[in-house]
């Protein structure tokens, strides 16, 4: 049985791996038309993604630690109160980490 630190490495490893020999046949021109229309389109729907879930994620984590003005209100309402109270740059905080 592989340990559980051996397998993340070697998946580790290995996503690295594919990410740089795509980059490298990315950048040299290597791959088809179609695999550059699928990279870009990727990054978009990852953009996209955390663009729109992350203000849901947001108010999720304040209702778990327990956040007074957001306890009491619906996710629609708590994204609408931080967003009034805190500015709107509060509800895409940490969104760069991610």
């Amino acid at each position: 049985m592989v340990s559980y630190s051996l397998r993340t490495g070697i998946v580790k490893n290995l996503f690295h791996l594919g990410v740089k020999l795509h980059c490298k046949g990315f950048l040299k021109g290597n791959l088809g038309p179609r695999d550059k229309v699928n990279f870009i389109s990727g990054g978009i729907a990852g953009v996209t993604g955390m663009t729109i879930t992350h203000p849901l994620e947001r108010v999720k984590m304040m209702k778990i630690f327990g956040v007074k003005e957001v306890i009491s209100r619906n996710f629609i309402q708590s994204i609408y109160f931080i967003a009034k109270t805190r500015g709107f740059k509060e509800i895409y905080r940490g969104n760069r980490v991610s």
